[in-house]
Parts: C-alpha cells; sequence; structure tokens
C-alpha cells in the first residue's frame, strides 16, 4: 500500500483578527475548530501521519491556556503528528515549544526543533524537519538535509519559508531552493508559510492555511493529502477543504443612478453562494454619489448585515458629486481650466450647447490672456459617435474635483 500523509501548517492559533474585529471570537474559534476538522480528514483518508509545517501559532507569546487546547485537541488524533515551528512561532529561547505548556504533550505529538533525522521503520520513511529558529534569515532552512542515494526509504522534508524563484518572499526571508528537491533525492518537500495552496513542482507544495486569515488570500482554506506509492515514484497530491470561513472582496462602482447602483449592489450580494453566516465580507465602493445615496446604501447593506458573519465597506475611493460653482471659484484665475470646465459642462448639460459659456469666460479675462484661442485649443471634440458621453464628461470632473481637494486640503 501506498503512503498516505496530510500536510498542514499556517494554523496562526492566537491571531488577534485586526480585520474583522467585531466577530474576532468567532474568527479565533473557527482557527481552533479546524485543528479537529484536520483530524476528522486524516481519519476518513486513513492518513499516516500528520506533518505541521510551522506556524501552528500566531507568536510565541501566546496564552498557556490556548496552548493547552491546542494540545488537546491534538491529542485526539488517531495517529502521529510532526510539527516544527514556523517563523511567527520560531524555535528561539523564549519559544512556545520551550515553555512548561510542551513539558508533557500527548504521545503523538511529536514538535520537531533540531535538525535531525526522524526515521519511521515500520513505514520506511524519514522525515528532514527544518525548524525556523530566527525571524528572518538569508539561509536557506534546508541545506542541512544529508545527500544520499535512493533507498528504500521515502525521504520527506518538512520546510517554514519563502521560494523566491517562484515569486514567493525575498532571499531573506527563511529562502528554501527548490533545487535542494532534487539535489537531496527528497520525494516531496512539504512547505508552510505562504497562505494559498500552491504545487510548486511535482515534490513541492505550500498547503497554505486551513483556515483563511484575510481577505487577500485566493486559496486558502485547504489541506493536501499526499500519496507516495514507493521512493523515487512522483507523489500524487489532492487538495481537501477543511476551512469554514469564507473572506470574500467585492468591487463595486457608484454612479449618480441611486437606483441603478442599489439594484446592482442587491444583486452582487444575492448571487454569492451559500453559507453567508461564516461569510466575511469586504466591499470596496468607488465612483460618483452624493451623501443621501450613501445612507440609502447604508440600510440596504444593512439588511445583509443580519445574514452575513461580517460586512466591512470601503469608501476610500467614492468621490461625491462634484460642486460646480467651486469649480468655477477655484478656476476663476486659471484660464485654460475655465475653458475646460465650460466644454465638460455644455457636454454635461445637452440644453446649454450655445455660445452663452464662451462668451461668459471671454467677458469673465481680468488678465488678458486671449481666452477665444484659449478655448479654441481647449475644445473637445465633437461627440457625434458617442465618443464622449455624459459619463465620460462626469467622470472628468470628478478627476478636477479630486485636484481642487488636493490643492485645497
Amino acid at each position: 500500500m501506498s503512503l498516505r500523509f496530510i500536510h498542514t501548517g499556517d494554523w496562526h492559533v492566537g491571531m488577534k483578527e485586526a480585520n474583522a474585529p467585531e466577530v474576532a471570537d468567532r474568527v479565533r474559534d473557527a482557527r481552533l475548530e479546524v485543528i479537529d476538522r484536520i483530524r476528522r480528514l486524516a481519519q476518513e483518508t486513513k492518513a499516516d501521519f500528520v506533518v505541521v509545517a510551522g506556524d501552528v501559532f500566531e507568536h510565541n507569546q501566546v496564552g498557556r491556556k490556548l496552548a493547552r487546547d491546542v494540545l488537546r485537541r491534538l491529542g485526539d488524533y488517531p495517529v502521529d503528528v510532526y510539527i516544527i515551528p514556523g517563523n511567527h512561532d520560531y524555535a528561539g529561547p523564549d519559544s512556545i515549544y520551550k515553555t512548561r505548556a510542551f513539558q508533557d504533550v500527548p504521545p503523538k505529538v511529536h514538535v520537531l526543533l533540531e535538525q535531525k533525522p526522524v526515521v519511521i521503520r515500520r513505514l520506511n520513511v524519514i522525515l528532514y524537519p527544518c525548524p525556523v529558529t530566527q525571524k528572518r534569515t538569508a539561509l536557506d532552512p534546508t541545506d542541512w538535509i544529508p545527500v544520499e542515494e535512493p533507498n528504500d526509504m521515502i525521504r520527506i522534508g518538512l520546510a517554514h519559508g519563502s521560494v523566491a524563484e517562484f515569486g514567493f518572499g525575498d532571499l531573506t526571508d527563511n529562502p528554501v531552493s527548490l533545487r535542494n528537491v532534487e539535489a537531496k533525492s527528497l520525494d516531496y518537500l512539504a512547505m508552510g508559510h505562504w497562505h494559498s495552496t500552491s504545487v510548486l513542482s511535482p515534490r513541492a507544495a505550500y498547503c497554505g492555511a486551513p483556515e483563511t486569515t484575510g481577505y487577500t488570500e485566493k486559496d486558502s482554506g485547504n489541506a493536501l493529502l499526499v500519496s507516495i506509492d514507493r521512493p523515487g515514484s512522483e507523489p500524487q497530491v489532492s487538495v481537501h477543504r477543511v476551512g469554514k470561513l469564507k473572506w470574500v472582496e467585492m468591487e463595486h462602482e457608484l454612479s449618480l443612478s441611486v437606483k441603478d447602483s442599489l439594484d446592482q449592489l442587491r444583486a452582487k450580494f444575492n448571487s454569492l453562494q451559500s453559507d453567508s453566516g461564516d461569510t466575511l465580507i469586504r466591499l470596496r465602493l468607488s465612483g460618483v454619489s452624493t451623501g443621501e445615496a450613501l445612507a440609502r446604501m447604508e440600510d440596504v447593506l444593512d439588511d445583509f448585515r443580519s445574514t452575513y458573519l461580517h460586512i466591512e465597506v470601503d469608501t476610500s475611493s467614492v468621490v461625491l458629486d462634484p460642486d460646480g460653482d467651486k469649480l468655477f471659484e477655484w478656476a476663476k484665475d486659471r484660464p485654460l481650466t475655465r475653458a475646460v470646465l465650460s466644454d465638460l459642462k455644455r457636454l454635461i448639460d445637452a440644453s446649454s450647447h450655445d455660445e452663452a459659456a464662451a462668451a461668459w469666460e471671454l467677458a469673465a479675462n481680468p488678465s488678458g490672456v486671449d481666452l477665444a484661442a484659449v478655448l479654441k485649443r481647449a475644445e473637445l471634440p465633437e461627440d457625434e459617435d458617442g465618443a464622449i458621453t455624459r459619463e465620460v464628461a462626469q467622470a472628468a470632473l470628478v478627476e478636477m474635483l479630486k485636484a481642487l481637494e488636493g490643492i485645497t486640503r
């Protein structure tokens, strides 16, 4: 029978949950509950053991009660669990793994603090743990693994760090070179540190965080089942969803048509998949709106807040409907700007397609600038093909308002 084991890591138990402080307790509980779901996965898949590739804890100062809770859950595992420290819970002098909480661990739990092979003879397996001993280093933690000719033992490395050659991290972030996988004749390298599941090569993968830690993670919430038939054979890696929470980023552009904006927003929320009670949403708004429209939008969001676990709204890219009088006041001593504003205003207000604005500009010219020539140079192209729409002109005004706010701030 082939070897089967669960590859997991980056549990980050004890995280403060700054991304969603209002529901921090629910999110923290989910990080503990996923330990139990990984245990059930090991049982269902008849795995031979579990490896945890670093960062069980968010930091080394987590409470002893929390650490004992983790150990209690691990004590229920039907198979051995092999853990290495990561960059968050690194094996320095103050490591959580060197405290009294870890003086009495369950028999099947093995915390590997040394660069020393672990031989599991009944399975013909050698584990090569690469524990992190400092937050950052330019040293490859896998360099210590001995170079040996392939034999009748399956060789598995456990490492926590970055793979810069694939765009993960940099050369001071515990860099791991995948060249060592072949050079050290490893059958598989179980990686931790980056939270999205990523298969780097047929013999190396990031498992990703089993419970998503933030909105930017694109493929977290998983654990990996790795099967290896014999030494030298290519591993078979399958992804299994174990996470409970869903972190969703949603983009929505507002317009001055309030009804359309709100209808589209409702449709986006209604199109999300089920399990809304376990879903956290960050809504990024952009575009043009009014204070009244934003207030109506909050009423819509309040209806959904009773359904979803958490909704965060980012309005930093929203611009309120520009005040034309304010713009013209700002531009009164800026002839070219006033000329452009006049053109934009004529495009926005179809009923004012006459020369009154140009005449007004000339009459208001205190600086002696030839505004007729300025207007000619600033004239926008004809809109026969719809190339310049009301929305385009409105957007140009918005950009000018942004400039005004930046100058007068």
